[in-house]
């Protein structure tokens, strides 16, 4: 039996705005992972990041399935505080970013009309990032 692990973060890049500046604008605080344009990538032959990257995950355990996460995301940030005219820079991406974490020969993921509906809320894409056990 394969075993299956997930991150799941809203995501807001921008390449025009600072993280604390962007924070402030959408009111909360982010999430590990966030970082500043200009800031040195965590793999040093990538050089620095070139966008800010302001994110909110679940903050669920791995273990959680996807829909699981998905919910308690929206409730931990609703998508009426992106709504507001102005809160985001022009040329702003945002996206649902989810890491999946196995062991599986043949990863599969299952999204359901649950998730996508969050997402379409957020007016946001979907990312998947695939991290087979060997690694992690």
């Amino acid at each position: 039996m394969s075993s299956y692990e997930f991150d799941v973060c809203l995501v807001v890049e921008s390449e025009s705005i600072t993280l604390a500046d962007l924070a402030a604008r959408i009111g909360v605080e982010p999430s590990d992972g966030s970082h500043n344009i200009g800031d040195p990538h965590i793999l040093k032959s990538r050089g620095t990041w070139e966008s800010t990257v302001w994110q909110c995950c679940s903050e669920c355990p791995r273990v959680t399935s996807i829909e699981e996460q998905f919910k308690a995301l929206a409730r931990r940030f609703p998508a009426e505080a992106l709504q507001t005219p102005q809160v985001l820079p022009l040329l702003s991406l945002k996206y649902i970013s989810i890491g999946v974490f196995t062991d599986a020969q043949t990863p599969t993921v299952e999204l359901t009309s649950v998730c996508f509906d969050i997402a379409k809320a957020y007016d946001a894409t979907i990312e998947i990032k695939l991290y087979p056990s060997d690694m992690t």
